[in-house]
């Protein structure tokens, strides 16, 4: 049966978080949702836990191995009963006003294809909870995005199914940053929007220091942006003439034809996706 809303919840090996994050869906004050929780290979109790919850809302589909999580959100997607697709993390917490309100943003502006919120952070420590501030207004949006930087929280993000699926959905070749690579594809052709209330809790891990993920995120960042410039190129003219300007040294030009070869397979690429998620 139809739902307005899929949640949509990858998790490996999140016993600890889990029951709390799954319980922070299923007690929103809008609930004609439907939860699809993947199991990315988990070797602890996240899948029993996940069961035992016992709501016929929550779906639970088990991967035998680790497939990454860019290849997790677009299994939730390809099952999605819902038009509309919250991002939903396996140690964090939604809170009760958020899809509420993501639905009726979206029902107002027919426009947007995304809208994010804010997020507060906290630790399994239990504090200090401290706000991410995240620009709301369209032309600050593009404007960050055009940079090259994430200008939303994806944790926080409820996107339109059939505008994801059109892209190509999330990239499976990208271990880091698929949030980031994602939104730069949509970036500039569809419209990405933030509410400036806080939706999510979000949970930084002792165990995982931040300095750590943001460090092994540096080079997907990276190549993201390039696809995205490149991509730029090709679809607005003189965006390539700005570019190659601040391109000076015969190293750097030796390795456009790389950069431009590697964009181009991306190209090809979402057509194959959205084979997969349709």
């Amino acid at each position: 049966m139809a739902v307005r809303v899929t949640a949509m919840m990858p998790a490996y090996n999140a016993e600890a978080t889990i029951v709390e994050a799954v319980g922070s869906v299923l007690g929103q004050e809008f609930d004609d949702l439907e939860l699809i929780v993947v199991d990315d290979g988990s070797t602890d109790g996240t899948v029993e836990l996940v069961r035992a919850v016992g709501d016929s809302r929550v779906r639970v589909i088990e991967n035998p191995s680790n497939v990454g999580r860019g290849a997790a959100h677009n299994q939730a997607i390809a099952s999605a009963r819902g038009r509309l697709i919250a991002v939903c993390d396996a140690d964090d917490i939604s809170l009760p006003h958020r899809f509420g309100l993501q639905v009726r943003f979206l029902d107002e502006n027919p426009s947007a294809a995304v809208v994010s919120g804010q997020i507060d952070s906290f630790g399994e420590w239990g504090g200090p909870v401290r706000m991410h501030q995240y620009p709301t207004s369209r032309l600050d949006i593009e404007k960050r995005f055009r940079r090259g930087h994430m200008a939303i929280a994806h944790p926080a993000a409820m996107f339109r199914r059939e505008v994801v699926v059109a892209a190509g959905g999330y990239s499976s070749e990208c271990v880091r940053a698929q949030d980031l690579e994602l939104f730069l594809r949509l970036a500039g052709t569809v419209g990405i929007r933030a509410l400036d209330e806080c939706l999510v809790h979000y949970r930084t891990s002792a165990r995982f220091p931040a300095y750590r993920y943001w460090m092994q995120n540096a080079n997907y960042r990276r190549y993201a942006v390039y696809s995205a410039r490149m991509r730029r190129m090709m679809r607005e003219p003189g965006a390539a003439d700005q570019y190659l300007g601040k391109v000076r040294t015969r190293a750097r030009m030796a390795m456009e034809p790389v950069n431009y070869a590697r964009c181009r397979m991306l190209d090809l690429m979402p057509s194959q996706r959205t084979r997969e998620l349709r």
